[in-house]
């Protein structure tokens, strides 16, 4: 099963895995926040794709300050 495979991982297997998925929220969060405000889908343009580099970076670098990978 998956979770098991998860369970059996070794604990910096599982922070990679915790922090790949943290970056798809922030890229999930940061176009349904687009999408919200302009009140249609959005597909990001050429010069809007740093604005998601920029969520991710920041939501990481936040996240490993607050220390939530330590646990």
């Amino acid at each position: 099963m998956l979770t098991d495979r998860l369970i059996a991982l070794p604990r910096r297997a599982k922070q990679f895995v915790v922090m790949l998925l943290d970056a798809g929220l922030a890229l999930f969060a940061t176009w349904l926040a687009y999408s919200l405000r302009l009140d249609m889908l959005h597909w990001p343009l050429e010069q809007q794709w740093w604005v998601y580099g920029l969520a991710v970076v920041l939501s990481l670098r936040v996240f490993v300050r607050f220390g939530l990978y330590r646990a």
